[in-house]
C-alpha cells in the first residue's frame, strides 16, 4: 500500500503529442464515447468545485484574455491546465472508510494550498480497481503578459524553465522538483493514512520486509490520527473552558454589580428604618399625649377611637417597610451564596485547564519520541516521472 500521485498537462486543442483537455474532460465525466476501457462506468462524484465540462469553459475564458511574455495571444498548443490523479487502496477504503473520507478531505486541502483559486475541480471515481480523485487546475486568470503560464503555479515547470543551462540540467532540475513535490504530498497526506512513499520494487524489499513496512506505516498513521483527534478534543475542551470562564467573568461582574446595588439599597433601607423608628416613637409619644388629653374630655371614646385607628394605619405602613427591608436582605444573602459558589466553580475550572495543558504537553513529547523511532522507513528512493 503506497501512494500514487501523477500529473499531466494538456492544451485546449489536440496536438501530435497530447490529447486536448476536452477529450480528458469527457473521460472524467464518464461520457459513453470516452470510457470503452471501463466495464461498468458509474457517474462521477464531484468532491470540490465545478464539473469537468464547466472547468473546460472556465479555462477557455481564461485563454481568451491570456497573453504571452511579449503581449501576444498564447499559442494554440500551449499547455493550459494541470490534471493530477491520486488513488487510495481499495482494501484500506473497505476496511477503514473513515480513513478514506479523511484522505479525500486532506487531498482537497492540499491542492487548495498548492494552487489556490486555480483549483477548479476535484472529481472522484469508484468504478475502477482503486478509488481515485482527478484534480483539475486551470491556468492563472490574468491579462498580465507572461503571468498566465503554468510555470507560475507549478513548481517542476518553474524550476525547469527558470534554469539557464543545457537540456540535461533542465531535466535534472525538473526531476528534482517532482521528487520534492512527491515528498511534500507524502508528508502532508499519505503518511496520515498508512501509505508508503514508494512500493517494494523501488525499495528492493523482500515480501516480509514490505509487509512489515506496511504495518509500521499503518501504525504510524493510526498514531498520528489518534494524536490529532486527542489534540482536537483538547482544543474543544479548552474552548469550552474559555467559554465557561468568560461566562463566569460576566456573571462575576454581574454579581459584583448587583452586590453593590444591594449594599446601597441595604444602606438606604437602614436609614429609612431609622427614620421610621424615630417616627414610630414620635407617634407613640403623641398617641399617649392625645389619649391622656382625650380622657379628660366629654366624649373621650369617639375621639380616642379615631386617633387609635390613625395610629394603627401608620403601624401597618411601618410593618410594610420592615417587610420590604427583610425581603431585600434575603435577596442579598442569596446572591452572596451564589457568588461564592461561582468563585469555587471558577477555581475548579482553572485547575482542570492546567491539568489538560499538562496532559497535552505530555502527548506532544510522546509523539516527538515516536517520530524519532527507527521504525519509520526512510524515503531515499529517487522519483521517475
Amino acid at each position: 500500500m503506497y501512494q500514487f500521485y501523477h500529473f499531466d498537462t494538456y492544451p485546449i486543442n489536440t496536438t501530435k503529442s497530447s490529447k486536448a483537455f476536452g477529450q480528458v474532460s469527457k473521460e472524467f465525466m464518464r461520457h459513453p464515447s470516452a470510457v470503452p476501457h471501463i466495464e461498468s462506468p458509474q457517474p462521477p462524484i464531484l468532491r470540490f468545485g465545478v464539473d469537468a465540462y464547466q472547468a473546460e469553459q472556465i479555462i477557455q475564458a481564461r485563454i481568451k484574455k491570456a497573453k504571452d511574455a511579449r503581449g501576444r495571444k498564447i499559442r494554440k498548443d500551449a499547455q493550459v491546465c494541470i490534471s493530477s490523479v491520486v488513488s487510495f487502496p481499495r482494501e484500506l477504503e473497505q476496511q477503514f472508510p473513515e480513513f478514506y473520507e479523511d484522505w479525500v478531505q486532506r487531498n482537497i486541502n492540499y491542492f487548495r494550498r498548492q494552487y489556490g483559486e486555480n483549483l477548479l475541480s476535484v472529481i472522484e471515481h469508484q468504478d475502477e480497481t482503486h478509488p481515485h480523485l482527478h484534480v483539475i487546475v486551470g491556468m492563472p486568470d490574468t491579462k498580465e503578459p507572461g503571468k498566465a503560464a503554468l510555470k507560475n503555479i507549478h513548481s517542476p515547470y518553474m524550476k525547469r524553465d527558470s534554469l539557464e543551462g543545457s537540456k540535461t540540467m533542465k531535466n535534472t532540475a525538473y526531476n528534482e522538483a517532482c521528487r520534492k513535490m512527491q515528498d511534500d504530498y507524502y508528508s502532508r497526506v499519505s503518511v496520515h493514512h498508512g501509505l508508503l512513499r514508494t512500493g517494494p520494487k523501488r525499495k528492493r524489499l523482500t515480501r516480509k520486509e514490505y509487509v512489515t513496512a506496511k504495518r509500521e506505516a499503518f501504525l504510524l498513521a493510526q498514531s498520528l490520527r489518534e494524536n490529532e483527534s486527542l489534540k482536537l478534543n483538547l482544543t474543544k475542551k479548552s474552548e469550552r473552558i474559555e467559554i465557561k470562564q468568560r461566562k463566569l467573568s460576566t456573571l462575576e461582574s454581574s454579581v459584583k454589580s448587583n452586590a453593590k446595588y444591594i449594599i446601597n439599597q441595604k444602606e438606604g433601607l437602614r436609614k429609612r428604618e431609622a427614620v421610621i423608628c424615630e417616627k414610630e416613637e414620635n407617634i407613640e409619644t403623641q398617641e399617649k399625649s392625645l389619649l391622656t388629653f382625650l380622657d379628660l374630655k366629654f366624649e373621650p371614646n369617639k375621639a380616642k377611637n379615631f386617633y387609635s385607628k390613625t395610629v394603627k394605619n401608620l403601624k401597618v405602613k411601618l410593618n410594610e417597610y420592615i417587610r420590604l427591608f427583610e425581603e431585600y436582605r434575603g435577596k442579598y444573602n442569596k446572591l452572596t451564596v451564589k457568588y461564592t459558589n461561582l468563585e469555587q466553580i471558577n477555581t475548579e475550572n482553572k485547575i482542570e485547564n492546567t491539568r489538560l495543558k499538562n496532559e497535552n504537553r505530555k502527548l506532544r513529547v510522546a509523539l516527538q519520541i515516536y517520530k524519532k523511532s527507527d521504525s519509520i522507513v526512510s524515503n531515499d528512493i529517487e522519483y521517475t516521472p
